[in-house]
């Protein structure tokens, strides 16, 4: 009897899939791409394009590379991610960027093509299925009437006449300059100047001059220097091998000095791309603000791409809006704009993409953390390739972030204004609701012992009636400071200056407090020294009232008050001090915010006298500070 024991794999041993598929420009690429994503649609796993460029190999044709960024761009619209890798060996670059990204499936189309060509250039498919160890190889059949391989530009028709023109100018000189020396040079040493005309061609100018530059040298060298002279006859059959060997030597050098400005080029391409990368990073890290953050972002997307942009945002209520453009707007038809509108207020992400009703339109979607929330709009002439798409999805991505973080930090600075708002809310309803409530309660304590005892004493009902006129005058003083307060914050007190004596300010001051300090002793001391005032006499007069009656709440009857006002080189210096215990430790700056009350008065008081004072003083370009004395009384300043 047998028995089997099974175990259901744990969470380490189960591995992720990850399917490459391999594509080019030939028709059978669109085949292997719909195969790829219903894999990894069956798998339920991400699955990427690759694409391989080889820094040696010829050009791509117009109609190829369209056919290319055509399947590329089906990828992306299917959900894939798109790669373009460079390497010499396509196979061992295939596996070492599958190895890279952890790729457990590869998909290749199956070969075309005679088996002879695999025995002279090798098998890809052979080389991929050799070196994958631990990764599936899918083989996909491809379509019947696919091209067996795709149409290349010859290297030499990029090349302008005048570079022909300068090869055969570069062999006429050297043959001025042989004639001149072949009295003194041996003939392998003149080969050799030719061979050098036939490099510095194929270096300076390209493959095509080079071989005509090989040509024109072999038959410049065969007429005037290989017996018999002047005459393309050979006698001497090694010269043969020699004409071969400045045949191969150019063909060699120019494909070398052709493979090398292919990186050249590809290399000037990529530090531009990192130069613009750079210059938007740094233009995006010194501005604030998501409307001059989406200024800069066209501005410096528009000088790299050389074509209008325009960022839109997502606004409340479903809706997209210009924000920014770097040209006057488009007048573009309404379906292009719902297709920019829908790309904005998508909720999924969308890939960078022209517009279908409109292909000169390019739209790059920006989101952060996979919430999109604008969009990047390109106007270009002619369909971008996909290089151009690709790199603008990268700025698109960086100013996507930048422009989060500006929309995340005023969402956080509107919430704390929220908040601070609330909570001076609740503490103004607290204050005002306590310092409205007990003077209410006086007055219509004593205005209905008024009405319902007639027999009251003319001495018990003045005393009621100064009663209510004092609880008035405190509401009075409630209100006054509420609306005080509020024009200083909405910032529309602008002080009405005047020059004024400094003993009218304190002697209107002290007349006006006259009732309320009546039992306190106040000493004034103003210096002869000090000039006139040059300030709002109605303001300054409410900071003096505010200290002295700030005074009065809080020291005992007996204690005294100064105030003094004397000149200190170029500034004049108002003070009142009193006897009162001081102020707690640390609460020197407390003092003066907004409904913030001493503890020997909380039920009297709003708080506000001290944020007014400061808030009138600021106003006329001064400063306000609050000192305890060594023996415990505070000078207000």
């Amino acid at each position: 009897m047998a028995s089997l024991d099974t175990q259901s794999p744990s969470a380490d041993a189960v591995v992720k899939e990850h399917v490459l598929v391999c594509v080019g420009p030939a028709e059978t690429s669109r085949r292997l791409i719909r195969a790829a994503a219903r894999m990894a649609a069956g798998l339920g796993c991400a699955w990427t394009a690759v694409y391989v460029e080889r820094p040696d190999g010829p050009a791509l044709a117009d109609v190829d590379a369209e056919r290319l960024d055509e399947h590329l761009r089906v990828v992306e619209a299917l959900g894939g991610r798109v790669s373009r890798v460079a390497g010499d060996d396509i196979a061992e670059t295939v596996l070492d960027y599958a190895r890279r990204i952890g790729v457990t499936r590869i998909v290749l189309g199956k070969p075309t093509h005679p088996r002879i060509r695999d025995l002279v250039r090798g098998s890809l498919l052979d080389a991929v299925v050799r070196g994958s160890g631990d990764i599936d190889v899918h083989v996909i059949r491809g379509e019947p009437e696919a091209p067996a391989r795709p149409t290349r530009v010859p290297p030499s028709a990029h090349e302008p006449p005048r570079k022909y023109v300068a090869a055969s100018a570069l062999v006429a000189l050297t043959l001025a300059i042989s004639e001149v020396l072949r009295r003194i040079l041996h003939l392998p040493d003149l080969e050799m100047l030719f061979l050098l005309a036939v490099m510095v061609a194929a270096f300076r100018y390209g493959r095509g001059p080079s071989l005509l530059a090989a040509a024109l040298g072999v038959a410049c060298y065969d007429f005037f220097f290989v017996p018999p002279l002047y005459t393309f006859s050979v006698a001497d059959r090694k010269y043969v091998l020699t004409f071969g060997m400045m045949f191969g030597v150019g063909w060699v050098a120019s494909a070398l000095a052709s493979r090398l400005r292919v990186q050249e080029h590809r290399a000037i391409a990529r530090e531009q791309r990192t130069l613009a990368l750079y210059g938007l990073a740094k233009a995006l890290a010194s501005t604030e603000g998501t409307a001059p953050l989406a200024e800069t972002a066209v501005a410096q997307v528009a000088e790299v791409l050389g074509a209008p942009v325009e960022v839109w945002l997502s606004e409340g209520g479903g809706r997209a809006s210009l924000v920014a453009a770097s040209a006057v707007p488009a007048t573009r038809l309404a379906a292009a704009r719902d297709a920019i509108e829908g790309v904005v207020l998508s909720k999924a992400p969308v890939p960078t993409r022209a517009l279908a009703a409109s292909p000169g339109t390019v739209v790059a979607q920006l989101s952060v953390a996979g919430s999109p929330f604008g969009a990047l709009v390109v106007d270009v002439p002619s369909t971008l390739p996909h290089e151009q798409v690709a790199f603008l999805d990268v700025l698109a991505r960086q100013i996507a972030v930048a422009l989060g973080r500006a929309r995340l930090s005023e969402e956080a600075r509107a919430l704390e204004l929220r908040a601070r708002t609330e909570e001076m809310r609740a503490s103004l309803l607290s204050a005002v609701s306590h310092d409205l409530r007990t003077p209410l309660a006086s007055i219509t304590g004593a205005a209905t012992t008024l009405r319902d005892e007639p027999k009251l004493s003319e001495a018990t009902r003045a005393d009621l009636v100064d009663a209510i006129v004092d609880q008035a005058e405190r509401l009075e003083r409630l209100v006054a400071n509420l609306l005080d307060m509020t024009r200083l914050e909405a910032g529309i007190v602008s002080p009405k200056k005047d020059w004024v004596p400094a003993e009218e300010v304190v002697g209107a001051v002290l007349t006006r407090l006259e009732g309320r300090l009546a039992r306190r002793t106040v000493d004034v001391r103003i210096d002869a020294a000090v000039p006139l005032l040059y300030v709002d006499p109605v303001l300054f007069e409410q900071v003096l009232v505010n200290l002295l009656e700030n005074a009065e709440k809080h020291t005992p009857p007996s204690a005294s008050v100064v105030v003094g006002v004397e000149r200190r080189g170029e500034t004049i210096v108002v003070e009142v001090r009193d006897d009162g215990p001081g102020i707690p430790e640390g609460a020197e700056e407390r003092i003066f915010e907004k409904f913030e009350r001493g503890a020997s008065a909380a039920s009297v008081g709003a708080g506000l006298g001290l944020a007014i004072c400061r808030g009138i003083v600021h106003a006329h370009g001064g400063t306000i500070v609050a000192k305890n004395r060594r023996e415990g009384a505070c000078p207000w300043r």
